[in-house]
């Protein structure tokens, strides 16, 4: 299930933003950090 990030607000959006770079930064595949997030493409 993808969850809908409109409901969020605009600094927590940007904090799971930043957390996924890092975590790319990291090694992580992109797909399998939107997944572990449960958000879709364009939210990340």
């Amino acid at each position: 299930m993808t969850r809908d990030g409109r409901s969020l607000d605009h600094t927590t959006l940007e904090t799971i933003r930043v957390m996924a770079v890092e975590r790319v930064r990291e090694g992580e595949t992109p797909s399998a950090i939107i997944a572990s997030y449960g958000f879709s493409r364009t939210i990340i």
